[in-house]
This record gives structure tokens, C-alpha cells and sequence, in this order.
């Protein structure tokens, strides 16, 4: 029988076979049961129950022994149909699955263990590239260049299954709770009564809100509120259990009509009026000329004087230029003061945790920085600051673009990122070749912390693992330049596509109904487990960990479902598929399809598994508080996988030791120049694995990304005795481990 999402149970009508229906209902096998419910179908069979949301034509259905199966075409024309292009299937962590586990998703199906098993569907021409190595090297045409990409790619898919063992056998590993975990299409975290204990200093900042969740409740479940809803204003939230993304309005515009001839050297002065400018108004870099200015025609900006903004034109090109019928335009902000005092008094009290955005709205990042210092200069005055230790004044996150970042440039080599790990002096650098990052040289430590990326983008910065370890490296890197000053990542759950064009055309995601399921294009978003990842690590070893992401609520009334509109509104994002038809557009005025009704908070408009996975990360870090507040470091270790026994690291059981004389964790207060093992990691495809010691015990965290999805990888850690863990599957792992006995609690 079927349930479907008002709890009301019916019989299939057996005018068919049962075979013909399981191949018409996505996601139904014939002999289990399915309900579907909040816009997920559930199946409970041979001890597990399944929670599935499907893409048009990738498909997760689940056998009556349990296993999963997965329909999916091998082959698709390319977005101009100039080539055919093959699948590339991958788990959760975007590392493509083993031909005997793809072999048997695809036909028999895989039985699986319990846990958050997102799949991914790429399309690459097999005639570019078959192989990782093969898209890496040639990555610029094949995903990258906005001219070729088309002929050699597809539209990605993906499908997001949650599984729950019925009756789980203890095991010593932090379990997360069924209700933090689930694949749903909104952050159901915020309905539970599951709360944050994280180690002091550590923050995680939320922007994405549930409708009627009141924020006293978010604050109370140990979470930060992004500063953007009236609640944070009327005293519901106190600024120190905020976090925002300062951002900079301008003052005014100037914009006035302007045609010349120019002769060679020629230099013209405009001035056009601007009511509120003063001389110390801070211009925009958005400005110029709305015909475009020739080469070699240069444009200055300046305030000569209240009232006035003046343009100059100059011709450097050495010929003769001509402009008509174009527009000269530009924005100006207050001054530094200014615009320091409204965001101060708007958001950055003492206790936000303040990032920014500032420099895309057009503020120059020199200003930037002065803004800043003026915010910390005002924190001291008034809020009893003493040290930018006692603020939580983050960065831009356009600060690597203009020379304030040393992040680790993921396709450096993995000597040169070594090398930057190896000192001091060689981590203050931008690159190996280059300059001390101006975070240091400037000064900016003495008014602000430093932030790190973390949107994850898709293909281009998860594929084969790249993501977690250089996340890692990339922390660690922070604390070897500068250990006292603390760390943010800034992070997104959606795949924005900067790094890979394929992602901006977006995903088609089932929402299911009764009597069929509405399709609809959707983003294509980070998976449970990745964003489970990227928080746990950014707690552990960075401070803050902040979600970036549009402010709407979502409602949780999935008739309230309106039509796709990512990347803007348009009839033919929404498809409808009734039980047992075909897939046809989606018709708002046919009362045989669903009709969207209710007010307010609409339905999610794309399942995001990334949300519930971040709070779980933190979740699963504060319960290991008290057993990471000695010591965070790379053990002495080996493995056994597929009956084979390897060492910890490539050369050996033990870890790199750095400039302490340990294998510490570079982290707040900590910094140990030398100590490299995660960069060794990565490049001999090893196992990712720290052991925490701590007041309250120990702990070990353990992650090997490359083994099989139902794969056993069984750990021997030589740290205060012997100790042995068994982890199933590439995803991360926390045990308890009692330094007493051999085995984890």
C-alpha cells in the first residue's frame, strides 16, 4: 500500500503488474512500501529505513532486501548536442564510486550503511576526458571556458537518501540524533530540541531560518542569527549571538550625459553635481562611462569640493577619440567615519561576529580596511575593547583578491604547499613565489581576525577529496603565520558555479504529491556529509563557522510550494509527472495538477541537505569539548582496508613532527611550523585521522574519503596505549575512546 503525506493510506489499484508499477512510480520498488511524506518518500525494509529526494532523471529506489538501487542514463548529448557525453557517478564527497559499486547501484542494487548518502551525476565528453586526472588536466576547456564548455558537458543531477538503521548496534561513535539528520527540504534542525555545547570562542552562525521558529529558540540551541531580521533590532537577540555580512549603501549617484572629441593627450574635466558628496566621501570603483570607454581612454574621479563631483577624462591612446551619446556615472558612500559609525550602531557591537561584503557593493578595499579599523577604534572607545581578541571583527571576503589572504592555491604542488607550511615567514606569504600577504604588512592583525572560503562551488573544488584535505591545510596554514588571532570560514551551501559552468544551469528535483511529483529546477547544493565535514573541521580547528545564504524563511507548508524561479522565473522550470504518465509542463490552471495555495513563508523551492548537515558538524564537535582541550593531533597509526594492512602515513606509522617537536595541530594559540601530514595526506590518498586528548577524555576523528561506500576501514592508533577503531564508509567518524582499554567506548 501507499501513504501519502496526509497520513491517509490507500490501495494500489492492481490494474497492472506490480513490475509495470514499480517502473512508473520513481522511487517505489514493488514490493516494499512507500509513503511519502513532507515531500520525501520513505521506505522501511530489512532493518533500515530509507528517506529519498529524487532529480528528473536520476532515480533512487530501494529493493525489499534493502539495497539501493539507482536509474540513471549513461549517456546524455552535450548542452549544444555537439557531443555525447557519459555519466560520472559520485558519492557524497564528489569522489567518483569504484566500478564494482557503480556496476552494482545500477543493476542489483547496493545495500548501504546507515547514514546521508548523496549521489552525484556529472556529464563529461568521454572523448576529453575518463578519468579525474584527464578533466584536471584539461579543465579549462572542458568545464571552464564559456566558449567550449557546452560542446563537452551535460546538465548535473543528484539524489539525496538518508538512512536509519531500525535497531542501531552501539559502537563508540558519536551517533548523531535521527532528528538532525534527516533528508528534508528545509533546515529541521530548528523544530528539535537539540542544542549546541560548543567550546568557548567557537561560533555557528546561521542565516536560513525556519517560519514560526522563534529566535529566541535559535539562540537558545547554541546558535549564531545573521543580523537581518527585526528581532536582533527589537532585543529578541542580543549582538552577541549575531553575526553579519557588513555591507555599504552609497550616499549618492551622479550620472550626466557627456560627448567629445578627444586629440591625442588630451585631458577633459567634467564636474557634475552631487548634492551630499564631501570631499572625504569614499568613491565607488562601480564607475565609468555606459558606452565603454575606448582603449587607452582613462577616467579619474574626484570630489574637489562639496557639491561637486568631477570626472576626468584623458586620452592616452595616441589617436584621435570620439565619444557620443554615452553617459558619464559613478557613487560615492560617506566618509570612513561615516559609514564606520552607521554600520557600527546598524550591526558590529561588540560580541557580532562581523564579516562583510562591503567591497562588492563598491567600497575600495583600501577603505575598506580603514572602515575597519575605525569600527575596532569605536569597539575600544565605547564597548571597553582592549584587543582585537576581544572583538569578533572578521574580514572581507574579497580580502585575497587585494592582497589581505594567504590561502593555499589549490593547484599549487604539493611541495610548494610544504614549503608554506614549513615557517613562519613562509606562511605570512601569498604564494611561493610572492609577497608577504598584507594582512601583515598593513598591519590588519592589530584590528581584525582573518577568514577563510568555504563555498564550495561544486566539481571544481570537491572532486577526488581536494576539498578536505586543503581545507585542513588551509586552517592549519592560518595559525602557523599568526596563532593568536582567530579564524572564519565563510561558507555557502549552494553550488554558484564560479569554478565550473556546469553548475549554473542548475538541477530538476522531485517534490511529490499524491497523485504524481512536481518537477521543478533547483541549485544544485553541498551534501549532508560534506557540509557535516566542513563544519566539524572548521570548529575544530578554526573559530567560527558562518552560513551564508539567502534570508528569506522557509515555510514548512509544502502546498505553499510556489514555481522555480533560481536564476529567474520562467514557465518551463516547472514539469509535472502524474503517477504513472509522463512528464509534461507544468499547467498552474489544470485542476489535475497541483494547485499552490497558503500565505506567507513559501515552500523551499530545492531541497538543501547541506543545512541539517552543518548543524549536525557542530553538533558532533560539541560533544567532543572536553576531549580536544589538551591536545589536537596527527597519531601514530596504521589501517587495514579490503583485508589489507598500510601505514598511517606514506612513510611510515609516524606522523610528521614540526618546529614544537610534536604533531600538533597548528589551531588558536598554537602554531607549529613544520608539521605538514595533511599535505602528505592528500597526496598518498591517505586516511585523515586526529586524536584528541582532553579533561574529559579522549577522542579519535577518523575519515578515509577514498574507501568503498559499505567498506570497513579498521584504525590501530598507538597514542596512550593501543586503541582500535572500525569505521564504515568514506565519510567522518568521532569515537569516544577510553585511554584504559583497546578498543573505542
Amino acid at each position: 500500500m501507499v501513504v501519502n503525506q496526509f497520513g491517509r493510506t490507500f490501495w494500489v489499484l492492481f490494474l497492472v503488474s506490480l513490475f509495470w508499477v514499480s517502473e512508473l512510480v520513481p522511487g517505489y520498488s514493488a514490493e516494499v512500501e512507500l509513503t511519502c511524506r513532507m515531500g520525501v518518500k520513505e521506505v522501511t525494509t530489512h532493518g533500515q529505513t530509507f528517506r529519498i529526494i529524487n532529480g528528473m532523471d536520476f532515480i533512487a529506489s530501494i529493493t525489499a532486501d534493502g539495497r539501493v538501487k539507482l536509474d540513471f542514463p549513461e549517456t546524455k548529448p552535450s548542452f549544444n548536442e555537439k557531443n555525447e557525453t557519459c555519466a560520472w557517478l559520485m558519492n557524497a564527497l564528489m569522489i567518483p564510486v569504484s566500478s564494482d559499486e557503480r556496476k552494482a547501484l545500477s543493476t542489483t542494487g547496493l545495500r548501504l550503511p546507515e547514514g546521508n548518502h548523496t549521489f552525484y551525476l556529472y556529464y563529461i565528453n568521454p572523448e576529453k576526458a575518463r578519468t579525474s586526472a584527464e578533466l584536471f588536466s584539461d579543465w579549462w576547456e572542458i568545464i571552464m571556458n564559456p566558449d567550449t564548455y557546452q560542446d563537452h558537458t551535460a546538465a548535473s543531477e543528484y539524489v539525496i537518501l538518508e538512512i536509519r538503521d531500525t535497531n542501531p548496534e552501539p559502537s563508540g561513535e558519536v551517533r548523531l540524533p535521527d532528528d538532525i539528520r534527516g533528508a528534508t527540504w528545509y533546515p529541521q534542525y530548528q523544530e528539535t530540541q537539540c542544542d549546541l555545547a560548543l567550546p568557548q570562542g567557537k561560533v555557528f552562525g546561521i542565516t536560513k531560518r525556519v517560519a514560526g521558529i522563534p529566535a529566541e529558540r535559535i539562540v537558545e540551541q547554541g546558535q549564531y542569527i545573521q543580523a537581518v531580521y527585526e528581532d536582533v533590532n527589537n532585543n529578541h537577540v542580543p549582538y552577541n549571538r549575531t553575526w553579519t555580512t557588513l555591507r555599504a549603501y552609497p550616499k549618492g549617484r551622479v550620472d550626466a550625459e557627456f560627448s567629445d572629441v578627444l586629440e591625442p593627450g588630451q585631458s577633459i574635466t567634467f564636474d557634475a553635481e552631487a548634492v551630499n558628496a564631501t570631499p572625504n566621501s569614499i568613491i565607488s570603483i562601480h564607475k565609468g562611462y555606459s558606452t565603454g570607454l575606448p582603449a587607452g581612454v582613462d577616467l579619474a574621479c574626484s570630489i574637489p569640493g562639496n557639491g561637486v563631483f568631477r570626472f576626468e577624462i584623458t586620452n592616452n591612446s595616441g589617436a584621435v577619440q570620439s565619444l557620443e551619446g554615452g553617459r558619464l556615472y559613478a557613487s560615492y558612500f560617506g566618509s570612513v567615519d561615516e559609514e564606520a559609525e552607521r554600520i557600527y550602531l546598524g550591526w558590529a557591537r561588540r560580541g557580532s561576529v562581523t564579516a562583510a561584503e562591503i567591497c562588492e557593493n563598491g567600497v575600495p578595499f583600501d577603505a575598506v580596511e580603514e572602515i575597519y579599523r575605525k569600527i575596532y577604534e569605536i569597539q575600544v572607545e565605547r564597548d571597553n575593547v582592549s584587543s582585537p581578541n576581544d572583538t569578533d571583527l572578521v574580514s572581507d571576503y574579497f580580502a585575497n583578491l587585494y592582497g589581505y589572504g594567504n590561502e593555499l592555491n589549490t593547484f599549487a604542488s604539493f611541495d610548494e604547499k610544504r614549503e608554506l607550511m614549513s615557517s613562519v615567514e613562509n606562511a605570512r606569504k601569498i604564494g611561493p613565489d610572492s609577497s608577504e600577504s598584507r594582512y601583515f604588512t598593513e598591519a590588519a592583525f592589530e584590528y581584525r581576525h582573518r577568514l577563510v572560503g568555504g563555498y564550495l562551488d561544486g566539481i571544481s573544488r570537491l572532486l577526488e577529496g581536494k576539498r578536505l584535505y586543503g581545507h585542513i591545510a588551509n586552517l592549519e596554514r592560518q595559525y602557523i603565520a599568526m596563532p593568536d588571532r582567530r579564524v572564519a570560514t565563510f561558507g555557502w551551501t549552494a553550488f554558484e558555479g564560479i569554478g565550473s559552468l556546469v553548475e549554473r544551469h542548475g538541477v530538476w528535483q522531485r517534490l511529490p504529491f499524491e497523485n504524481g511529483d512536481l518537477i521543478r529546477v533547483a541549485r544544485c547544493e553541498g551534501s549532508f556529509e560534506q557540509l557535516k565535514f566542513e563544519t566539524f573541521i572548521s570548529l575544530l580547528i578554526g573559530d567560527y563557522y558562518l552560513s551564508w545564504n539567502d534570508n528569506a524563511p522557509y515555510g514548512t507548508d509544502m502546498h505553499n510550494f510556489g514555481l522555480a524561479h533560481i536564476g529567474g522565473a520562467a514557465d518551463w522550470k516547472n514539469k509535472w509527472q502524474p503517477t504513472g504518465g509522463e512528464i509534461e509542463q507544468y499547467d498552474p490552471d489544470n485542476p489535475a495538477h497541483p494547485q499552490s495555495v497558503g500565505d506567507g513563508p513559501g515552500w523551499s523551492d530545492g531541497a538543501a541537505p547541506g543545512h541539517n548537515g552543518g548543524f549536525a558538524g557542530a553538533w558532533m564537535l560539541s560533544r567532543i569539548r572536553n576531549r580536544i582541550d589538551v591536545s589536537l593531533r596527527y597519531p601514530v597509526f596504521h589501517y587495514t582496508v579490503g583485508g589489507q594492512e598500510f601505514s598511517g602515513y606514506f612513510d611510515g606509522d609516524e606522523p610528521v613532527k614540526g618546529a614544537n617537536g610534536s604533531s600538533e595541530v597548528s589551531r588558536l594559540g598554537f602554531g607549529n611550523p613544520g608539521q605538514f601530514n595533511i599535505i602528505n595526506q592528500q597526496e598518498h590518498r591517505k586516511p585523515i585521522v586526529f586524536w584528541g586528548e582532553g579533561t574529559g577524555g579522549c577522542c579519535a576523528v577518523v575519515m578515509n574519503p577514498f574507501a568503498g561506500l559499505n567498506e570497513t576501514t579498521q584504525y590501530r592508533i598507538f597514542e596512550m596505549g593501543e586503541h582500535t577503531v572500525s569505521h564504515v564508509g568514506p565519510f567522518l567518524g568521532v569515537y569516544f575512546i577510553d585511554p584504559q582499554t583497546s578498543v573505542a567506548l
